[in-house]
C-alpha cells in the first residue's frame, strides 16, 4: 500500500519489504505489528530517557551558566553538547514516542525532514564537540604554552559556532538530497542508512565518526601517558603537574566520550552490515537508532556521577528551584 500523500515517505521494516531483485527494494510501507506489551515497554523506556535527558541537560546548562568556576573555555564545549542533547531529548525523542504510540508515521514530509535534520545535526555536533574537548585537554596537559593562545574565550566560541554551522549545512544538504526519511521499524525520522551508496556511507563514517574518534583517542592516550609519567616522576617538570580536580575533570570528559561512542557503535554496525548485504533484525535496527538518541540523556548523568563540582551545582540548582516553588505556593 502506498504511503498517504499527507505523510512523509516511509521506509518499511526490513523483513516486510518485498525485493524486486537483488539490488532494489520497494519503499512501500507495511505496519509494524502492534503488540501491546512491546508498545508499553517501548513507551516507558522512551519516556524515562526523555525525562532524564530534559531534566539532566537543563541542570547541566544552568549549572555552567550560573557557576563562576565553570566560566572557562573547556566548559563552553560541554555547554554546546548539552544544548544539542537537549534538542534531541526535548524534541526528537518526544516525536519518536508519539509515532510509537500511534504505531505509524504521523509526520508530514516537512515535519519528518525537520525532525531528521535536528537529530542528524545534533549528533554530529556532539561528536565534533567531544573531539574539540579532547584537543582542548591535550593542549592543556601536553602543550600548555599554546593553550592560552589557542583556547581563549573568543576563539572557543568561534570554534563552537563553526561546528554548529558546518553540521547545519551538512544536514541541510542531506535533507535537500532526499536522504532523510521515516524509518518504520524505529518510529523515527533519520537518514536512510540502506539508501546511501557505499562511498557516501564511508565518507559519513570516516569523517563524521572515525576521524573524531581517532583524534580523541590519540589525545586522551597522550594525556594519560603524560599523567603516568608525572605520577612515576619520570623526568617531568613541575609546571606539568595537574591538580586532583583537573585530573577528575579529564577522566569525566573521557568517560562521557566513551559513552557517546558506545551508544553509536550499534548503529554503525547496522550501517556497515547493510552495505555487506547482511541484514540484521528489525529489533536491532530499532534499538541501534534509539541508542544513538539515548546518548543525549547520558552525559548529564556521567557528569553528575563522576564530577563532584557538577554534582554540587546540580544540588544547588535543585534546592533553589524547590525553594522558589515553595515560596510561590506559600505566597499564592
Amino acid at each position: 500500500m502506498e504511503a498517504d500523500n499527507e505523510t512523509s515517505t516511509t521506509v518499511a521494516p526490513r523483513d516486510c519489504i518485498e525485493e524486486e531483485d537483488d539490488h532494489h527494494r520497494d519503499e512501500f510501507a507495511c505496519p509494524m505489528p502492534d503488540v501491546l506489551a512491546d508498545k508499553i515497554g517501548d513507551c516507558v523506556v522512551l519516556s524515562i530517557f526523555i525525562a532524564i535527558g530534559v531534566i539532566g541537560n537543563l541542570l547541566l546548562i544552568i549549572s555552567i551558566l550560573t557557576t563562576k568556576r565553570m566560566q572557562k573555555p573547556q566548559y563552553y564545549f560541554i555547554l554546546s553538547i548539552a544544548s544539542a542533547d537537549l534538542l534531541v531529548s526535548g524534541y526528537v525523542l518526544p516525536c519518536v514516542l508519539s509515532a510509537r504510540i500511534s504505531n505509524k508515521n504521523i509526520f508530514t514530509d516537512a515535519q519528518c525532514i525537520f525532525n531528521a535534520f535536528v537529530s542528524f545535526a545534533c549528533t554530529g555536533i556532539s561528536n565534533s564537540n567531544f573531539c574539540a574537548i579532547a584537543l582542548n585537554r591535550y593542549c592543556f596537559v601536553i602543550k600548555r604554552h599554546l593553550y592560552d593562545r589557542i583556547f581563549t574565550g573568543r576563539s572557543t566560541l568561534l570554534i563552537i559556532l563553526l561546528i554548529w554551522v558546518i553540521w547545519f549545512i551538512y544536514s541541510g544538504v542531506e535533507g535537500a538530497t532526499d536522504n532523510f526519511t521515516y524509518l518504520a521499524d524505529a518510529f523515527a525520522c533519520f537518514n536512510y542508512d540502506e539508501k546511501y551508496v557505499f562511498s557516501a556511507t564511508f565518507m559519513l563514517a570516516a569523517f563524521g565518526v572515525f576521524l573524531p574518534l581517532c583524534i580523541s583517542c590519540f589525545a586522551y592516550g597522550a594525556i594519560f601517558w603524560k599523567l603516568y609519567r608525572i605520577k612515576a616522576n619520570l623526568g617531568e617538570s613541575a609546571d606539568t603537574t595537574l591538580s586532583r580536580d583537573e585530573r577528575r575533570a579529564i577522566f569525566t570528559i573521557m568517560v562521557a566520550f566513551l559513552v557517546f561512542n558506545a551508544c553509536w557503535v550499534p548503529y554503525l554496525v547496522q550501517v556497515i552490515t547493510e552495505k555487506m548485504d547482511i541484514h540484521l533484525s528489525n529489533m536491532f535496527h530499532k534499538y541501534s537508532v534509539w541508542m544513538s538518541f539515548f546518548n543525549s540523556s547520558m552525559n548529564a548523568i556521567v557528569y553528575g556521577l563522576l564530577n563532584a563540582e557538577f554534582r554540587a551545582s546540580y544540588l544547588r540548582v535543585i534546592k533553589f528551584t524547590a525553594f522558589k516553588s515553595s515560596r510561590s505556593s506559600t505566597s499564592g
